[in-house]
């Protein structure tokens, strides 16, 4: 498998259903236009917990930042965002530019996720 480009749900006033898929371990390629949040769960209460790191692409100084690592642990529920386009947003010169690319690893066949796009 390769990675995927996740398409954010729009959210409204109307709000919007929670239609969650399984994690593809490759990865994704979120696009980011500094509204988007990631909703993560571990579904399952024995297993070990997930690592979700956020690709950082930003260069301060000659210094590249670190990527962003969380981790979900047994049966827990996350929202991550928003995603400062400066520091997460791929550069033209990468794959995926404008994107945010996402990483698992652990216990990855137990997380489900869904991106969401709020207006503006």
């Amino acid at each position: 498998m390769a990675r995927l480009t996740l398409a954010p749900n729009k959210m409204g006033s109307d709000g919007a259903p929670v239609t969650t898929v399984a994690v593809n371990a490759d990865g994704y390629a979120l696009p980011n236009d500094g509204t988007v949040f990631l909703y993560v769960k571990n579904t399952n209460a024995a297993s070990a917990g997930c690592d979700v790191a956020f690709g950082a692409e930003e260069v301060l100084d000659g210094l590249t930042l670190p990527d962003k690592t969380i981790t979900v642990a047994l049966s827990e529920e996350y929202l991550f965002g928003p995603f400062n386009r400066r520091v997460y947003n791929r550069t033209d010169a990468q794959t995926d530019p404008g994107h945010v690319h996402i990483d698992f690893t652990g216990a990855t066949a137990d997380l489900e996720i869904q991106a969401f796009r709020f207006p503006r």
